[in-house]
């Protein structure tokens, strides 16, 4: 039960966080940086599931990062403190997926269909 709460918790952060995102700075901005997602993807798989990361994933979401940095710069100072909510957004996102393996791998297989529901 902990871990839906925790997936749910998870879920709606990230939501909250990128919909005030989108209110503060460009929407351009949050979706460059929400486009990092799959970067923080693979770092949690790397966590949570035990995924074997080589070089050339690490290379790739270095690429990806300096992207995002490039497309959504720092623009005025004050938009890079809001710019912080686009990042929890981003790093939030792959969690409930992420989790929601995790949590099959732990469990028998016939629970496993339970936890593909999301978002």
């Amino acid at each position: 039960m902990g871990m839906h709460i925790l997936r749910a918790a998870c879920g709606v952060s990230s939501l909250v966080f990128g919909a005030y995102a989108v209110t503060r700075i460009p929407l351009a901005n949050v979706q460059a940086i929400a486009m990092t997602n799959g970067v923080f993807t693979v770092l949690f798989a790397s966590i949570f599931l035990k995924e074997h990361v080589g070089w050339r994933e690490v290379l790739s979401g270095s690429v990806a990062l300096g992207g995002a940095v490039l497309v959504a710069g720092p623009g005025s100072a004050g938009a890079a403190g809001w710019a912080l909510l686009g990042v929890l957004e981003t790093l939030l996102r792959p969690l409930p997926g992420v989790l929601r393996w995790f949590s099959s791998r732990q469990r028998r297989p016939a629970t496993a269909p339970a936890y593909s529901v999301h978002r």
